[in-house]
């Protein structure tokens, strides 16, 4: 199982607007869609964003969404991400810490576009981009 960092979904929208091949379009023809969760982080990140003032955008993100496995944010998980952000070198934002523990509490690897956010979590799986 992948967990979907916001940044890959993200990627997808706008590329989908534009007609162009996303980061998750790649990992849909390796994986199947029943494998791929995203926090229920993700989804709070999604809608703020102000294309979600958008009804046909905001459609296309529900139905994207309703494909997928969302996990929620469970005591165990915030408790996780506490202790991840305390340990953090890097000053990890709430949203990555919350994404990274969902991964480590469910061990499933982690689907990011921005690796750099989570190199001080050395327990973490990455899913790599490069096998696509």
């Amino acid at each position: 199982m992948v967990i979907l960092d916001t940044n890959v979904l993200i990627d997808h929208i706008r590329l989908n607007r534009i007609g162009g091949k996303s980061i998750l379009d790649l990992l849909a023809q390796k994986l199947n869609i029943n494998d791929f969760s995203i926090s229920i982080i993700s989804v709070q990140e999604l809608f703020i964003g102000r294309s979600m003032e958008n009804k046909n955008e905001s459609a296309y993100v529900k139905d994207l969404l309703s494909e997928m496995n969302i996990m929620p944010y469970v005591f165990s998980t915030a408790a996780l991400a506490g202790v991840l952000m305390r340990k953090s070198k890097d000053m990890l934002d709430f949203a990555d810490a919350a994404i990274a523990a969902t991964c480590l509490e469910n061990e499933y690897e982690l689907c990011t576009l921005n690796l750099k956010h989570f190199t001080n979590i050395s327990s973490l799986k990455v899913f790599d981009l490069k096998t696509l």
